[in-house]
């Protein structure tokens, strides 16, 4: 492999790595969430049982 094609390999790897912890941030953001609105209401689902 020549130079330039290692530096567009490690901009690719980095690329993909930050997409990786950008996804992991998400997922832990949206169950934190999910813990949050659940421990303030009660409720595990948006919907409300109907009388």
């Amino acid at each position: 492999m020549n130079k330039n094609s290692d530096n567009s390999f490690l901009k690719f790897v980095m690329l993909c790595s930050g997409g990786f912890v950008a996804a992991i941030g998400s997922g832990i953001t949206s169950f934190g969430l999910g813990v949050y609105v659940f421990q303030q209401t009660g409720l595990a689902s948006s919907s409300r049982k109907q009388r």
